[in-house]
């Protein structure tokens, strides 16, 4: 999906990182990504829009900033959430992450590469069940490529937050 050729309000422009010296995180990044979440928010039911939380998008930002330091393997579990698949509770806000490395920081920078990745994981989601396909093989990749998907439709989530640093894209999905 390119959101600047669907729903996107005045056209689209190149997000640059000034705004992230000043409200520690990206508010062009995180607006583009959230109109590209909740564009394919609107195809589920009951499954309401998506606004970013300035709270969230700076611990999201650090998050994408210590990825792009240190790299997956050398950035320590705690500063990194990485497995990507868990639930933390952060000033009193139940989240689930997604992350995302694209090939390049132009690649990430693109907020809907990341969206658009994580959408293609419904594959594995078996909407009857509301729970991942049960792989063959008994591998788990299957089932947590599926709650990427379910994070970014996930009905409960209303606030958001998105950070990106270099390669990386880390996304907060949270309730109220």
């Amino acid at each position: 999906m390119n959101v600047c050729n669907t729903k996107a309000k005045g056209g689209c422009k190149k997000c640059t990182d000034g705004d992230i010296a000043n409200l520690g995180y990206s508010n062009c990044f995180n607006e583009r990504a959230a109109n590209a979440h909740n564009i394919y928010r609107e195809t589920h039911k009951k499954t309401p829009g998506l606004k970013v939380d300035p709270e969230i998008a700076a611990a999201a930002q650090k998050i994408a900033e210590n990825l792009n330091k240190n790299g997956l393997a050398g950035t320590p579990e705690n500063e990194r959430r990485f497995d990507g698949f868990k639930i933390v509770k952060t000033g009193g806000k139940v989240c689930a992450e997604n992350q995302y490395e694209g090939a390049d920081e132009a690649t990430a920078k693109d907020s809907d590469a990341a969206t658009d990745f994580w959408y293609n994981k419904k594959k594995w989601y078996n909407f009857k069940e509301g729970k991942a396909v049960a792989p063959s093989n008994d591998n788990d990749k299957p089932k947590k490529d599926a709650d990427m998907f379910a994070r970014l439709i996930w009905k409960s989530t209303t606030k958001v937050g998105f950070g990106q640093k270099g390669k990386y894209v880390v996304a907060w999905y949270c309730e109220e």
